[in-house]
């Protein structure tokens, strides 16, 4: 995978191209070195317009056309199988899922990453991809899934491709492999037959351990570490075999060692909570003001139609309306 990294100058802007080997378990885990670069990225944003590498693929999360919850982690499910398998084809760069985590983060799309169609190529140019690769899904995990995908040129902003399929979710990997193959036509690429094979061995055939996967990672994406790790080792539990719950296991474990994936959002220091009570009591402070000739604090309101009272005993007798209104700011205070 190629990674683009800048260096500033007074008299100019350097880009520095960065080619690392990535294994076919490309990271899942945002780390600070994935948000420093989608930081840079988007301050450069006009010089990446220009770059593109050839043959190379972004693959979007998916969007849930479902009103079934429990299918939500195939929102990112989908995109993680279909990058894992692409990334077995040395003759096509695959952009790696953490690297669009934390663009899609940094342009404000929150940990969901789910990017609209008009902001689709953006992404692309911004990872410097030829193409990208976005979808939906729909139906219930009761019957069956219908997912269908959209191959995009960047340049043009065309689509040059498409694909759909149907599976139950038990065969969830059955409609990614599906998905893959029109893909691969799509992009016209030549397999070898060791490269077919490759790709035809799917993460698991285990939906239930999938399902932990992709909720692990999900968590891992929210900084929910504890929670991740949970869903991760339950993936290993139930397929052994499920290299890629391992591996991002190992990541979760390297980032809490080092550092924080990435920044977390701000808490109000004592300052700033304390202006957003004194905020609070201003207003509500105005409010009383605003309605102090219309409405009344005692029991001496004159309705149209009289109504019965029993007087009250003069020792239980209300304070005067100053007060009552005095008291009742302070309790407002007392209640921030």
């Amino acid at each position: 995978m190629t990674i683009v990294r800048y260096f500033k100058t007074p008299a100019l802007t350097a880009i520095v191209y960065v080619t690392s080997v990535i294994s076919i378990w490309a990271a899942q885990v945002v780390t600070a070195d994935h948000a420093q670069w989608a930081n840079q990225a988007i301050q450069q944003e006009k010089q990446l317009t220009a770059i593109t590498k050839p043959n190379s693929v972004a693959v979007l999360y998916f969007k849930s056309l479902s009103d079934d919850r429990s299918l939500d982690p195939l929102q990112k499910g989908l995109a993680v199988m279909l990058i894992s398998d692409l990334n077995k084809l040395d003759i096509i760069t695959v952009i790696e899922r953490a690297q669009l985590q934390a663009l899609v983060e940094e342009l404000g799309f929150g940990q969901s990453g789910l990017v609209n169609p008009d902001g689709a190529p953006r992404i692309g140019r911004l990872v410097q991809s030829q193409y990208i690769i976005g979808g939906s899904f729909s139906g219930s995990a009761a019957t069956q899934v219908s997912a269908g995908t959209q191959l995009i040129d960047v340049a043009s902003g065309k689509t040059i491709g498409s694909a759909k399929a149907k599976a139950t979710i038990n065969d969830i990997f059955k409609l990614e492999k599906a998905l893959l193959s029109q893909i691969i036509l799509d992009l016209k690429l030549e397999l070898t037959p060791k490269q077919k094979k490759m790709i035809e061995t799917p993460l698991s055939h285990k939906p239930d351990a999938l399902m932990d996967l992709f909720q692990g990672i999900d968590a891992a994406d929210h900084r929910q570490f504890d929670e991740a790790k949970q869903h991760l080792n339950r993936a290993v539990q139930l397929d052994p075999g499920l290299t890629l719950a391992k591996t991002t296991l190992q990541e979760i474990e390297r980032v809490r060692l080092s550092s924080p994936a990435i920044k977390a959002q701000p808490q109000a220091t004592k300052t700033e909570k304390k202006t957003k009570e004194q905020t609070a009591f201003e207003h509500r402070r105005r409010l009383l003001r605003a309605t102090r000739n219309a409405t009344s604090f005692s029991t001496d309101l004159k309705p149209a139609t009289p109504v019965s009272r029993i007087p009250s005993p003069a020792a239980v007798q209300p304070p005067p309306l100053d007060q009552r209104i005095n008291q009742d700011l302070l309790d407002m205070r007392t209640d921030q």
